[in-house]
């Protein structure tokens, strides 16, 4: 994983994208696969997990402390 082999200066820069309101999702990886049917998988980059998780969190402690 790229994301790993610099996740330090990966994850500063993902934090000055968003905090400066730049950031964009980048495309997802595109791939089928046949079990137990076939079907499309669209990937999220792994930087986009990163920020959605962070949503996911901020939402939850949100609703919870509200």
């Amino acid at each position: 994983m790229e994301f790993e082999f610099d996740y330090e200066s990966k994850l500063i820069e993902l934090a000055t994208q968003i905090n400066n309101r730049t950031y964009q999702p980048k495309p997802s990886t595109v791939f089928m696969i046949n079990k137990p049917v076939k079907r499309e998988i669209f990937a999220a980059d792994f930087s986009d997990r990163v920020v959605h998780h962070l949503i996911c969190r901020a939402i939850y402690l949100d609703e919870t402390f509200a």
